[in-house]
């Protein structure tokens, strides 16, 4: 897995990087096949915004959190992450059988006599 860390309008201290790695690194253990992992955190007035971009297979997830403070809005942005990570794993690996490709079978009236 590929991780790129972006910070906009400010400096990211190696403890925040330190911080979002982990973060990023731990969405891995909801899907096996994750290949780019993209993190951008702006910084504008008085709110930080964290937007998540994970390049799953041929799907591309989006999660954008704002915050006050730097790490809860890249923790709500990675919780974010992993909820859509769950639901694209549970899309993928649905094993219930569809009402349509059970044969049908049919019973004659007559057989019963």
């Amino acid at each position: 897995m590929q991780i790129s860390i972006t910070a906009r309008h400010f400096e990211l201290a190696q403890s925040h990087k330190s911080h979002a790695e982990e973060q990023l690194k731990r969405l891995s253990r909801f899907v096996e096949n994750i290949i780019n992992a993209d993190l951008t955190v702006t910084l504008e007035k008085y709110r930080y915004t964290a937007e998540m971009n994970i390049k799953v297979g041929g799907a591309m997830l989006v999660s954008k959190e704002e915050a006050a403070e730097l790490f809860p809005a890249i923790d709500n942005a990675a919780d974010k992450m992993a909820r859509q990570l769950k639901k694209h794993n549970a899309k993928l690996h649905n094993h219930r059988v569809k009402k349509e490709a059970l044969p049908q079978v049919e019973e004659d009236p007559e057989s019963d006599a």
